[in-house]
C-alpha cells in the first residue's frame, strides 16, 4: 500500500483539480477569472462561486485560458468540500428522458394499425429524424457520464481499485438479474405476441423479438459498461502502485491531438461499417440488436467513456471552444443543420435510410450493398451529428448554472428509470386510443411513462423519509 502522502501526490497528478482527504473530496480551484473575459461556470457563472454556495457540487471544472505558449498554468488554489456532482446527475436525467422518448416512439408506432413509412411519410420522416439525432448522441453521452462518474467515485471514495471493481460487479449483477426477471414478467403480461405473416404490415417492435430488444437494452448497457470499468480500475491500480502517470493534455496542441485523432478513427470506423465493408464476427451478431447498434458501435462508446474518465484534463480547453453566452444558440443551430442534412438524405435515399434507421423494421447498422453511395455519406453524417451535438450538450451543462443546481430526487433516482419505464411505455402505447396523430401519441406515451417511472422510483424514498421523520418527531 502507498503512504497517504504518496497517494495524495498521485491523485493530484491524475485528477489535476481534485484532492482526496479523510474520505471527502477537496477540490483545488484556480482563482476567479475576470468575469468580463471569462464568464464561466458559476451560480452566477463561476464554478467556484457555485460550489461555495452549494458545497455538495464539484468545483474544479472551470475553464482556464491557456498561456501564450498554449500551456495551462495553475494559479493559487482554493479548497472546498464536495460530496456530489449535480450537473452529471442532471445530464443523466435528461439523457434518460430522451431514451424514454426513443422507446416510446418505437413502441407507439408499432401499435398503430397499418402504420408504415409509405402510409404516413411525413410523420415517419419527422419521427425518424428525431430518432437519428438521439440515437447518434444519447447512448454515447451516457457512456461519457458513466466514465466521468467512475473517475469521480474513485476519487470521492478513495478505496482500492479492486474494491471499486467488486462494487461495480455486485451492483451490475443485482440490476441485470432483477431486471431480467422483470422482462420475463412483462413478456408474459403482454402476451401472446403476434407473428409476422407474409404480405402483412406488422412493425418489428410489435413482435416478441423486437420488444425484447427494447426491454433488454438497459441490461446490455450495464454488461458493456463492466469491462470498461474493469479496465479503468486496472489502470488506476497501476497508477497508484507505480506512480508513473502524468497527464497528456497539458497544451492546446496536445488537446487537439487528443480530440481529432479519435474523431478520425470514429469517422473511418463508422463509414466502413455503414458501407458494409467492416462486419462484426458472426458469433456476436445475434446479440447486437440488444445494444441498439448504430454504425458507430462500439467505438463511439469506448471513446466517450475514456473522455469522461479523463475530462478533468480536457475541460480547460474544451469549455473555451464556444463562448458560453452563445452555447444555446450554437446548440439550436447545430440541431437545425443536422436535421436538414438528414432530411436531404431521406429525400435522396428514402428506402436505404429507412432500412438503416429501423422505425418499424429490425435495427440495422450497415447497408447490404457496399457499393451504395449512401454508405460513406451516412457514415460521415452520423459521426458529425455525434460530434457537434454531444460537444454542445456538454458545453451547456458545464456552463449554465440552472443545469448545475440540485434537482433533488428527480436526478437521484434517474438511474432506475431505464429499468422501469418500459412497463408503462408498453401499457400506454397499447391502450391510448384518444390520440390519432402518431407524433402526438408518441409524445404523450413518452411523457406519461416518464412521469409514472419517476414516481415509482421516488415513492419508496419519499415514504422512507416520511416514516423516519415521524419516528424522530
Amino acid at each position: 500500500m502507498m503512504h497517504n502522502s504518496e497517494r495524495l501526490e498521485e491523485e493530484q497528478s491524475f485528477v489535476g483539480d481534485i484532492e482526496s482527504l479523510a474520505g471527502k473530496i477537496k477540490v483545488t480551484l484556480p482563482t476567479e477569472p475576470d468575469e468580463e473575459k471569462q464568464p464561466l461556470l458559476s451560480n452566477g457563472d463561476s464554478l467556484a462561486a457555485g460550489m461555495e454556495a452549494a458545497p455538495n457540487e464539484l468545483v474544479g471544472l472551470e475553464a482556464v485560458a491557456p498561456a501564450a505558449d498554449g500551456s495551462v498554468q495553475p494559479s493559487a488554489p482554493k479548497v472546498v468540500v464536495m460530496k456530489r456532482l449535480h450537473l452529471i446527475d442532471n445530464m443523466r436525467t435528461i439523457l434518460i428522458f430522451l431514451l424514454v422518448l426513443q422507446h416510446s416512439i418505437l413502441e407507439t408506432v408499432a401499435h398503430i394499425p397499418g402504420f408504415s413509412e409509405q402510409e404516413s411519410p411525413t410523420h415517419s420522416l419527422l419521427l425518424t429524424i428525431f430518432l437519428e439525432l438521439t440515437k447518434n448522441t444519447v447512448v454515447g453521452l451516457l457512456f461519457f457520464v458513466s466514465g466521468f462518474s467512475s473517475s469521480f467515485t474513485m476519487v470521492a471514495r478513495p478505496h482500492h481499485p479492486f474494491l471499486f471493481a467488486v462494487s461495480k460487479t455486485v451492483k451490475a449483477t443485482i440490476l441485470v438479474a432483477g431486471y431480467y426477471l422483470v422482462t420475463q414478467y412483462l413478456q408474459l403480461l403482454y402476451g401472446p405476441w403476434p407473428e409476422k405473416e407474409r404480405n402483412t404490415v406488422v412493425s418489428f417492435y410489435a413482435l416478441q423479438k423486437g420488444n425484447l430488444y427494447l426491454l433488454r437494452g438497459p441490461m446490455f448497457y450495464v454488461i458493456l459498461l463492466l469491462p470498461l470499468d474493469y479496465t479503468y480500475a486496472i489502470g488506476k491500480y497501476v497508477n497508484l502502485r507505480f506512480g508513473n502517470y502524468s497527464p497528456f493534455v497539458t497544451t492546446t496542441t496536445r488537446y487537439n491531438v487528443a480530440k481529432y485523432i479519435p474523431q478520425l478513427m470514429l469517422q473511418i470506423w463508422t463509414t466502413l461499417v455503414a458501407m458494409g465493408v467492416l462486419r462484426p464476427p458472426p458469433l456476436i451478431v445475434p446479440y447486437l440488436p440488444y445494444f441498439h447498434p448504430e454504425a458507430h458501435f462500439p467505438l463511439q462508446y469506448l471513446i466517450t467513456y475514456v473522455a469522461g474518465v479523463n475530462f478533468v484534463s480536457l475541460y480547460r480547453f474544451f469549455l473555451l471552444e464556444i463562448p458560453p453566452q452563445f452555447s444555446y444558440t450554437a446548440f439550436v443551430v447545430r440541431i437545425f443543420l443536422a436535421s436538414s442534412a438528414l432530411f436531404s438524405l431521406y429525400r435522396h435515399f428514402p428506402s436505404a435510410m429507412y432500412e438503416l434507421t429501423g422505425l418499424t423494421t429490425a435495427p440495422k447498422y450497415a447497408l447490404e450493398d457496399p457499393g451504395n453511395p449512401l454508405g460513406p455519406l451516412y457514415g460521415a453524417l452520423s459521426m458529425l451529428i455525434f460530434v457537434i451535438l454531444s460537444t454542445s450538450c456538454l458545453q451547456i451543462f458545464f456552463v449554465k448554472s440552472i443545469l448545475k443546481k440540485d434537482w433533488g430526487l428527480l436526478s437521484r433516482v434517474a438511474f432506475l428509470q431505464p429499468f422501469i419505464h418500459m412497463l408503462f411505455v408498453m401499457g400506454f402505447a397499447r391502450h391510448t386510443t384518444c390520440i390519432d396523430n402518431p407524433i402526438g401519441k408518441s409524445v404523450f406515451v413518452g411523457l406519461a411513462s416518464a412521469l409514472c417511472g419517476w414516481s415509482v422510483a421516488m415513492l419508496p424514498v419519499i415514504l422512507w423519509r416520511s416514516v423516519r421523520g415521524l419516528v424522530k418527531g
